[in-house]
């Protein structure tokens, strides 16, 4: 909580180089490390989409499963029932006081699911498919490339030269895909987001949850279900596979952190 002396932090894309920075240490300081967080910026980047060999994971479609009174939102089997029960507990512990279901964000209504799993599948042809339309708009513009493919092998080996060129900023592979600093987390099925805000702005971060008298119990109730809060986009719960209050909701399906990757 920033004290009255201290500025709350009013970082966002849209201030300049230096002022960003000075804003995000800011936040860092002020929030970064706070028990039963995870920061996905700056130390837990890859958390869901690696495992302990680095390789890249992305979990089975067949463990998924829809969230109540949701269209289409889903999420691994047992982030829906631990997230769940997250709801009514954290509401059952808070709604004796009026000023509950007066909050934006965590209140009744405020926690209700609005984003969760995004099909790695569905990322990986939008990926590529956006890579090959801007190599075929730019790089195959200039005359000289373009009269270079007689036959596909040489159109291959030219569209390898413009991969190679373009590298990490427009990674073509699954793997590269799923590492690369563009994946969402939420391609793990572990994630559970109830707001839309824009994670860069984090006045909205400070006012609507560090500075809410329900923050605290918020916290607990996320550890008490084996989720772990986003210290960035504090709106975002995250399955913790270490807990062993979100293992129990494994348990019931038989998964381990093997198996559901």
């Amino acid at each position: 909580m920033a004290t009255r002396k201290e500025r709350a932090p009013y970082g966002s894309n849209n201030l300049g180089a230096l002022e960003v920075f000075k804003q995000r240490k800011l936040y860092k300081r002020l929030y970064g490390g706070r028990r039963n967080t995870i920061d996905f910026w700056y130390d837990k980047t890859l958390y869901g989409r690696i495992d302990r060999d680095g390789n890249a994971i992305y979990p089975s479609e067949a463990f998924l499963k829809q969230f109540s009174g949701t269209d289409c939102i889903y999420a691994l089997n047992f982030v829906v029932d631990a997230y769940e029960d997250f709801i009514r507990r954290f509401v059952s512990l808070n709604h004796a006081n009026r000023a509950f279901a007066k909050e934006k964000y965590l209140s009744p209504q405020g926690v209700m699911v609005k984003k969760s799993w995004l099909s790695t599948n569905a990322l990986y042809h939008q990926t590529t498919e956006s890579t090959y339309e801007v190599f075929v708009r730019t790089y195959l513009s200039n005359k000289e490339t373009n009269k270079r493919i007689t036959s596909f092998d040489r159109f291959i080996k030219v569209f390898t030269e413009y991969l190679d060129k373009v590298g990490n900023d427009s990674p073509f592979t699954r793997t590269g895909i799923i590492t690369s600093l563009y994946c969402p987390p939420t391609i793990s099925g572990l994630c559970v987001e109830f707001s839309e805000e824009d994670y860069s702005v984090d006045r909205k971060k400070h006012d609507g949850f560090f500075e809410s008298p329900f923050f605290y119990s918020f916290i607990r109730a996320a550890e008490k279900h084996g989720f772990r809060v986003d210290i960035n986009a504090p709106w975002r719960l995250v399955a913790d596979l270490n807990s062993p209050n979100i293992q129990r909701y494994m348990e019931v399906y038989d998964l381990t952190p093997e198996n559901i990757f």
